[in-house]
């Protein structure tokens, strides 16, 4: 009689199926916590994004610049205020 042994084809399909029901379970996990917002942006849901238009723009947080290393952080065109 030969001894029971698990096959690698039956050891593959069963860490299929427990990948499987794990990234389901998460994936039904993470759909049912998510709240759609009250209304489309910027409407008191979030700030409207910096954009590159020729119309002046304000921030409320902080902005931080050549985050990825750029040879040039910040090049300025005209006058600068600083604590104006």
């Amino acid at each position: 009689m030969k001894p029971l042994s698990r096959s690698p084809l039956l050891l593959s399909l069963l860490a299929i199926l427990i990948t499987a029901a794990v990234s389901s379970g998460a994936n039904a996990l993470a759909t049912q916590s998510f709240t759609e917002p009250s209304s489309p942006p910027p409407n008191n849901n979030a700030d409207a994004p910096l954009d590159v238009s020729y119309n002046g723009q304000s921030k409320t947080g902080g902005l931080e610049l050549n985050t990825g290393l750029a040879a040039v952080g910040l090049i300025v065109h005209g006058n600068v205020g600083i604590g104006t």
